[in-house]
C-alpha cells in the first residue's frame, strides 16, 4: 500500500523563552530596609549631654530643626519646657552649633563659648534616658536628670537645674545651678 499522504506537521505551540526578572524591585526593597535601619540606628543612638559645660545641658523653646516658635501659647508651660529640654538635649548632642544658639549670649560665654560647648558634647555619643523632669513656668526653671554614653562607652547620669528664658514663645538657657 500507499501510504496515506501527509499535510504538513501540525507544529508545537511556541514555547515562551523564560522572562528575565529585573533585580529593580529587590534592590528597590533593599534599599528602603537599609534606610529603615539607618533611621532607627540614629534614632537610638542620638547622645542628649551629660558632664557638660554651663548650660550644656539645657535647652531653648525654638523647634532644632525649624527655629519656629514653640507651641505654648502667650506664657511659659511645663509642658513647654520639659518638651523645650527634651529637643535642647537631642539637638546638642546632634549638631552643637545649633544647641549653642540655644543659650542666650550671657550663658553662652558663661559656657566657654562655642570652642568649650563644643569640646563637651563632641564627647557625647548618646543621650540614654531623660527623666524626673520638673517644671516650675513661674519661676522658669526646670530640673531634671539625664543620662549619656560618652564615646569611650563610659555612662554618666547628671541632675541639671537650668534657668530659662521666654521671649515671644521661644524658650533659651540663661543659666544653670
Amino acid at each position: 500500500g500507499v501510504a496515506p499522504a501527509r499535510g504538513p506537521m501540525p507544529s508545537a505551540p511556541p514555547v515562551a523563552a523564560p522572562r528575565r526578572r529585573t533585580p529593580w524591585p529587590w534592590l528597590a526593597a533593599l534599599a528602603a530596609a537599609a534606610l529603615l535601619g539607618v533611621v532607627l540606628i540614629a534614632a537610638l543612638t542620638l547622645p542628649d549631654g551629660g558632664d557638660e559645660p554651663a548650660g550644656a545641658a539645657a535647652s531653648p523653646g525654638r523647634s532644632p530643626s525649624t527655629g519656629s516658635p514653640s507651641s505654648d501659647g502667650d506664657a511659659p508651660s511645663p509642658a513647654g519646657m520639659e518638651g523645650f529640654v527634651q529637643d535642647y538635649l537631642r539637638t546638642a548632642a546632634a549638631d552643637p552649633r545649633a544647641g549653642y544658639d540655644l543659650l542666650t549670649p550671657a550663658f553662652q560665654e558663661e559656657s566657654g563659648r562655642l570652642g568649650g560647648y563644643t569640646r563637651f558634647w563632641a564627647k557625647v555619643a548618646t543621650i540614654d534616658a531623660v527623666r524626673d523632669v520638673v517644671a516650675d513656668p513661674d519661676a522658669l526653671l526646670v530640673s531634671y536628670t539625664y543620662s549619656y554614653t560618652a564615646t569611650d562607652g563610659r555612662r554618666t547620669t547628671d541632675d541639671v537645674r537650668l534657668q530659662l528664658t521666654y521671649q515671644d514663645g521661644t524658650y533659651r538657657i540663661a543659666g544653670e545651678g
